[in-house]
């Protein structure tokens, strides 16, 4: 019991939102060389997202447009087939 008195004794105090040092890994070329290769890779991926988040706006902005005719087409009446050709349509049960 003694041991493990010394041993909480021996860390410096820290507060509960900080890390306690012992938890804290040495910088080493490895390691950096990690993160920057983790992050290159999240900025090509953030650079592929922001590609296709741009297509997709325009895809968006294209399907608007394209509602906004049609609906201009269907106020104006320019939908509606006309009494001749509704007459030569074929009923659904032949």
């Amino acid at each position: 019991m003694r041991s493990l008195a010394l041993r909480r004794s021996s860390h410096p105090p820290c507060d509960n939102n900080a890390l306690p040092l012992h938890h804290l890994r040495p910088m080493t070329d490895a390691r950096l060389i990690d993160i920057e290769i983790k992050l290159s890779r999240q900025e090509d991926l953030i650079d592929v997202l922001n590609d296709a988040l741009y297509r997709q706006q325009q895809q968006i902005s294209a399907l608007e447009a394209l509602c906004a005719r049609l609906a201009r087409q269907l106020r104006s009446g320019a939908g509606r087939p006309s009494d001749a050709s509704a007459a030569d349509e074929i009923p659904p049960h032949y």
